[in-house]
């Protein structure tokens, strides 16, 4: 279903969304939570802005956001390791920055 409604939306219309988005979540954020977060709830926020970030063009400010705000993978690593650290226990919102990342 969401394929389907993605289909019918111009690439302009998409990239002004992502940008909406990726604002929005800047401003929702602000500067917190600071460097290298744990909270699972601040890493998928922050993880969502780095997906609309690159959605809507903005490859330099979502390297930046996973480099500075979330920590790279080391602090997901350090986060995630008394979950095993595996991939398979992450939300999908990170499976989705990961793959886009690397």
């Amino acid at each position: 279903m969401r394929d389907g409604f993605l289909s019918g939306i111009s690439r302009d219309a998409a990239l002004v969304g992502h940008e909406a988005v990726r604002k929005g979540l800047e401003v929702s954020l602000g500067d917190a939570p600071g460097e290298n977060p744990c909270d699972p709830a601040t890493l998928d926020l922050l993880e969502e802005m780095v997906h609309h970030t690159l959605q809507s063009g903005h490859v330099p400010e979502a390297w930046h956001i996973y480099q500075n705000r979330i920590g790279a993978y080391q602090n997901r690593l350090w986060c995630t390791s008394g979950a095993s650290g595996s991939a398979a226990h992450l939300p999908a919102a990170r499976q989705r920055m990961r793959a886009r990342i690397f």
